[in-house]
């Protein structure tokens, strides 16, 4: 088992995203899907401290569209809207548009 307290906050975000990376590869491929609730307890998104060029270690943006999010979820993109509406901490709404949090919904459906 590893302990992940031990591990540096930046080595285990590569970590996660390298994982999220090799569920999706091994999804495609036809795996069965995973789904892991290893983040229930997330406080909500400040609006006021996001940054929407903000960009993972590996390269790809934080921030994303429902409609994109909904494609690494396998859900509709309404469905992320509602949570956020409802207050899931799974995004935010900034002058009426949606953005969702990928390190907020990576292992969550």
């Amino acid at each position: 088992m590893i302990d992940l307290a031990a591990i540096p906050t930046s080595d285990l975000a590569a970590l996660v995203a390298k994982a999220s990376q090799e569920l999706a590869r091994r999804a495609e491929a036809g795996a069965s899907p995973v789904q892991l609730a290893l983040l229930d307890d997330l406080a909500p998104v400040d609006p006021s401290e996001i940054n929407l060029d903000e960009r993972l270690p590996g390269g790809e943006r934080r921030f994303i569209t429902p409609k994109q999010a909904a494609a690494l979820c396998r859900l509709d993109p309404g469905t992320l809207i509602r949570r956020i509406q409802r207050g899931d901490p799974v995004g935010v709404r900034i002058g009426g548009r949606y953005f969702i949090d990928v390190t907020k919904i990576r292992g969550r459906g």
